[in-house]
């Protein structure tokens, strides 16, 4: 097995890559790992593709002819979470997560604020005996 440097897209922003140094022997499952705890992106939120073709979770980085050098796409699957209310919260930490990253002093959501939430497929109203919060459902 040999150490190989890849860049992986960011799921935050598709221009930019992010590089990684790691074992060409590795898993998929093992790269998405290392993502998640040096972005905080969820690996639950996309998938890693090479070349055009999506990368099967449980496959080595060589067997998929990942090399020194080679560049792997990201591709975001938060529509296709289980529930809504999944993917209402995936979309809201993703949201969180690029605030932060871009310095943004509201980077922290109270869903609460929010007109309605899903609890599993179902809205829930929020209520808001005052009316909506303005820049809900972001707090400084």
């Amino acid at each position: 097995m040999a150490t190989i440097t890849i860049s992986v897209q960011s799921l935050l922003n598709a221009a930019q890559y992010d590089s990684y140094t790691v074992s060409d022997g590795i898993t998929v499952a093992t790269l998405k790992s290392t993502i998640d705890s040096t972005t905080g992106v969820d690996s639950s939120w996309y998938v890693l593709a090479f070349d055009g073709e999506e990368l099967v979770d449980g496959s080595t980085l060589a067997s998929n002819g990942i090399v020194n050098g080679s560049s792997l796409q990201i591709g975001n699957v938060i529509a296709y979470l289980p529930t809504l209310q999944d993917r209402q919260l995936a979309k809201l930490d993703l949201a969180a997560l690029n605030r932060t990253q871009e310095g943004n002093p509201w980077d922290v959501y109270d869903i609460t604020e929010l007109p309605s939430q899903y609890i599993g497929n179902v809205s829930t109203p929020n209520p808001h005996p005052t009316g909506l919060i303005e820049g809900r459902p972001w707090a400084p």
